[in-house]
């Protein structure tokens, strides 16, 4: 889980710190997005990062291939793409939130 809170982390840095309006700054963290696998989330957080990516990659294999490198995502409305960084923030501060709770939860001794 710190694997993926780490790219999490990156992204956001990046989202905050990116010029451009939201589709500019969201196409920016694709990368990172695009490291976490489904298999790696926690098992409540599987439906909300598939609307993630899927709302990224929904319009790309109609207008662009998928090859094409992703610069400001025209495909996507900027409402759209602001609503896809507000879940990004979501996922992030629920992955904070199960990593401290796996703090904070004392471990069995052996």
């Amino acid at each position: 889980m710190q694997y993926i809170n780490t790219h999490l982390s990156e992204a956001i840095y990046t989202l905050t710190i990116h010029e451009g309006d939201a589709r500019k700054r969201l196409a920016a963290v694709l990368r990172s997005l695009k490291k976490i696998s489904l298999a790696s989330l926690p098992q409540n957080l599987v439906k909300e990062y598939k609307w993630v990516m899927g709302t990224i990659e929904r319009g790309r294999s109609k207008v662009f291939p998928r090859t094409m490198p992703d610069c400001n995502l025209p495909h996507i409305r900027n409402s759209t793409a602001s609503k896809v960084i507000e879940k990004i923030v979501k996922i992030k501060y629920k992955i904070n939130e199960k990593l401290i709770e796996k703090l904070e939860t004392p471990q069995r001794l052996r």
